[in-house]
This record gives structure tokens, C-alpha cells and sequence, in this order.
């Protein structure tokens, strides 16, 4: 990635962007942003973990199909 701006264009927007600095403890953080931070790990996490979910109910889904014709011997007599 080639860039037009100077080392110090890129200093002050790291400023800008990450005020805090880099070795700062998570409890030293003011109040709402670590709500904020926290928020934005939450979203991210319920948002990837949807497919996870649906794929966890089709198999649910596909194994009560499997356990009752099972438990109805028609998996012993399936022709198909």
C-alpha cells in the first residue's frame, strides 16, 4: 500500500484513532468505552456465530428425523 502522507500525518491519525496507549489496562479505561469496546466484541461475535447456530438447528433438525425413523424401523426397511 503506497501512501502520499508523511510519517507524521500517520502519527497524529494513530493519536487520533487510539488515544489510549498501547501497554494501558483495560480497567484503567474510561467507563463508556469500555462499553463501547465491549459492545463491539459482542456484535462481532453474535454476528459470526448466527451461521454456527443455524448449522447447529439443521443438524438437530436432521438427527430427530434419523432418531425417529429409527425408533420406527422404517431406517431398517429404507429402500432409498
Amino acid at each position: 500500500m503506497s501512501s502520499n502522507h508523511s510519517p507524521e500525518f500517520w502519527k497524529f491519525l494513530d493519536d487520533v484513532l487510539f488515544p489510549v496507549g498501547r501497554d494501558m489496562e483495560l480497567a484503567d479505561l474510561d467507563t463508556d468505552f469500555q462499553r463501547l469496546l465491549w459492545m463491539s466484541i459482542l456484535l462481532v461475535l453474535a454476528e459470526n456465530l448466527t451461521p454456527l447456530l443455524e448449522l447447529q438447528n439443521y443438524i438437530l433438525g436432521r438427527l430427530r428425523i434419523e432418531t425417529w425413523l429409527f425408533d420406527n424401523d422404517i431406517a431398517w426397511n429404507w429402500k432409498g
